[in-house]
């Protein structure tokens, strides 16, 4: 039987529902617990049933759109979440949190199979919802990012879909973890164009590039949801016929104060892009902050280079030399043994040579560089687009299980591969890659190495069956 229809739950209402509906018997008594790593399926045939379902027949949708993005995000979160081992009533907290504030700001559903209301930039088949699965040996912490839509965005009203982030991260205010806007107003000064500009843009935009502006995250972490912002600068490139770069580093210098200054880890990453010949051609994609106070925030900016040769991976990632010690040396030799576990390498291909070309635009390794008051060295992340250069997602899974055993993270070594088959029981991970989008490395002193499996639900590229509201 098809969901009912309701009105719009307040946030307490359905806090409290939460905290109840936990406790129901219709749950697996072995479901969650706070245990990590438990077996029960989220895809398949099983008769217990999951918190994102109980939720669906008790709180109802207010239109046939939500409907369709509860069926294809919400089932993937609620899953994520099982297999991270987060304690069932976290799980029913974050999906009801998830229910009030992001499932209406997804926008209409699609008309017809695979095509969008919005193309959004947050996946290569225009999903605009990412989940992620951060790993370090010690805990799993869920996180996704999304792009808030509505009806106007793309239209004279809206063409670059300005207005929704806004609307949505006003009105999370009063549950995100120390939310502060004063650097997401700042950026989105800086990059946010008046709509009269539409027409200037569009015929100037390249084929294949995308007119995303802004995503909001939430990391899923200690009952909180921090929530973090993403800007854009190629359309106000476009405008302005300055590089990305150069409206990057504007915008953040602009910012600098004693209290927030991040001028000497910029400098260092300045002066590396600098040094970089031509044809490397780095440029500066998008940038990351945390909506919070801005003397303990961050800003991270994302580097894409058109190139998969291993040699220049590792260049970029030490700057060059501009960073170096114990433990840039531990994560290189970590780095080493990832590569060639998640990527499809031929036969006779060396350090310093190109992985089988890709023109995608999204091909190519990506870095993020973070940039922190009172640090004086920028702290590298690298991102692999496995998807482009592996042979299908299940020999990404594969691979990473080699990897996690080698860590000794034998947990996730044990149960990845079965797990990502839950998550997507109708994806074809043997013969397709696109399930997973990226996959993040990085490596602290503290924690040492993390890995985070970024995951396209491929909404458009794989269209559910998703049951009449009707």
């Amino acid at each position: 039987m098809a969901p009912s229809m309701t009105a719009n739950y307040p946030y307490s209402q359905i806090s409290e529902f939460s905290k109840t509906i936990a406790t129901s018997s219709d749950l697996d008594p072995n479901f969650g617990g706070g245990v990590s790593f438990k077996p029960s399926s989220c895809g398949g045939i099983t008769t217990a049933r999951k918190p994102w379902q109980i939720l669906q027949d008790a709180l109802g949708f207010r239109n046939e759109d939500e409907h369709f993005w509860w069926e294809t995000t919400a089932s993937v979160l609620g899953c994520l979440l099982e297999k991270a081992g987060y304690d069932v009533h976290l799980q029913y907290q974050y999906l009801s949190l998830y229910y009030r504030y992001v499932l209406p700001s997804y926008g209409p559903r699609p008309l017809q199979p695979g095509v969008p209301h919005w193309k959004s930039f947050m996946c290569d088949d225009f999903s605009p919802f990412e989940p992620s699965w951060n790993w370090d040996g010690s805990k799993s912490i869920i996180r996704f990012s999304f792009e808030p839509i509505n009806r106007a965005s793309g239209t004279s009203a809206d063409p670059f879909n300005q207005i929704k982030p806004r609307e949505v991260l006003a009105e999370i205010s009063d549950i995100s973890a120390g939310l502060d806007t004063q650097w997401y107003d700042h950026f989105a000064r800086e990059f946010f164009l008046p709509s009269e500009t539409a027409s200037i843009i569009r015929s100037r935009l390249p084929e294949g590039e995308h007119m995303s502006q802004s995503f909001l995250a939430w990391d899923l972490n200690g009952g909180e949801a921090s929530t973090k912002a993403y800007f854009f600068p190629i359309l106000r490139s476009l405008e302005t016929g300055r590089s990305t770069r150069d409206i990057v580093v504007d915008a953040i210098t602009k910012l600098d104060s004693e209290k927030t200054s991040l001028r000497p880890s910029l400098t260092v990453l300045e002066d590396y892009m600098s040094s970089l010949p031509t044809e490397w051609q780095a440029k500066y994609e998008m940038i990351a902050i945390d909506c919070t106070d801005p003397s303990k925030s961050r800003i991270k900016i994302y580097v894409r280079m058109p190139s998969m040769a291993f040699n220049k991976v590792r260049d970029m990632y030490c700057l060059g030399g501009r960073l170096h010690g114990p433990n840039v040396d531990a994560a290189m030799k970590i780095l080493d043994d990832l590569w060639p576990r998640v990527l499809y390498i031929p036969e006779g291909t060396g350090p310093d040579d190109e992985l089988p070309s890709n023109t995608h635009r999204t091909a190519g390794a990506i870095f993020n560089f973070e940039l922190k008051p009172g640090n004086p060295l920028p702290d590298p992340k690298l991102y692999l687009p496995v998807r482009h250069y592996a042979k299908s997602d299940l020999d990404i899974a594969r691979g990473l299980q080699s990897f996690f055993r080698l860590q000794g993270w034998d947990e996730m070594a044990d149960s990845y591969v079965e797990d990502l088959k839950n998550i997507f029981p109708t994806h074809d991970l043997a013969n397709t890659a696109g399930s997973h989008t990226y996959l993040s490395y990085s490596y602290k002193k503290k924690t040492g190495a993390a890995v985070t499996m970024y995951y396209n639900p491929r909404i458009y590229e794989c269209p559910p069956v998703v049951d009449e509201v009707f």
